[in-house]
């Protein structure tokens, strides 16, 4: 169990694709864009 918990937490922190700026985590979250760059507006 220890050994799953080691994998995720070494994982490199997801970043956004358009302005790679790191993505915050959100549950059940799957996008490629942070907030900003994902805002309707833009």
């Amino acid at each position: 169990m220890n050994n799953i918990i080691e994998f995720f937490k070494k994982l490199p922190k997801r970043k956004c694709r358009k302005c790679g700026h790191e993505i915050r985590e959100k549950a059940d979250c799957y996008v490629s864009l942070c907030d900003d760059c994902d805002h309707p507006a833009r």
